[in-house]
């Protein structure tokens, strides 16, 4: 659990977790005792996680700003993996033939989050030009980082994590934005906040993420 943001005063906050760490006892504990607090889940490994971490901290937001770019986020993402074995992936379930193909111990797969589809390493895109940032995991003795797309000319982070997410022995996953961090957030945030009926902290969210009040429906046509 990663708080990135304390902005807005000291009782405003902002934590994103993987998604896979929404239920954890410490993360709830902590949203309880902070009604300051606001939380994101990230869908999505490692890198997804590391790219909204640097998206957001890369960018000059409030509080408020910061859920609000975390949450509309994913749709400019685009994350690929290379895999040992498929096995163990929930999300998307590999095909009942790759499933089979993952019991053998020298087989590797390529895997297009975004599509949600299982193909050949060799049939991964080489090149996403669009991309502003990638960001790399750690290779493994077995595949290099270059198994993963590239960004004609994104500028690379490589974190010095291996994918866990996957459940493979070995994986190199990589999250390449679609755009730069700059435009990314400007198109989301491009539309006026307009403060929470309740405690007044500027929104674009149609709950506010730290009081949890519905906005009326006037209110956030007024911020459309």
């Amino acid at each position: 659990m990663e708080q990135l943001a304390t902005i807005d005063g000291p009782e405003r906050s902002v934590i994103v977790v993987a998604e896979k760490d929404r239920r954890n006892p410490q993360v709830a504990r902590a949203v309880a005792a902070h009604p300051g607090l606001a939380m994101v889940s990230v869908p999505g490994p490692l890198t997804a996680v590391a790219m909204t971490d640097l998206v957001l901290r890369e960018s000059d937001l409030g509080a408020a700003e910061c859920v609000e770019v975390a949450r509309a986020l994913p749709p400019f993402l685009r994350t690929y993996a290379v895999l040992s074995s498929a096995t163990k992936v929930e999300q998307p379930a590999p095909p009942f033939l790759t499933y089979l193909a993952s019991l053998l111990p020298w087989t590797r797969f390529g895997l297009d989050l975004h599509e949600g589809r299982y193909l050949k390493p060799v049939d991964l895109p080489r090149v996403v030009p669009e991309a502003g940032v990638r960001i790399i995991s750690a290779p493994t003795a077995r595949f290099s980082t270059d198994l993963l797309p590239a960004g004609a000319a994104a500028r690379d982070v490589a974190l010095e994590l291996p994918a866990t997410s996957w459940g493979a022995r070995h994986a190199v996953e990589c999250t390449l934005l679609i755009g730069s961090v700059e435009d990314v957030v400007a198109q989301i945030l491009s539309r006026d906040a307009v403060a929470c009926v309740n405690c007044q902290v500027p929104t674009r969210l149609s709950l506010c993420p730290f009081c949890g009040v519905r906005q009326a429906p006037e209110h956030r046509k007024a911020s459309a």
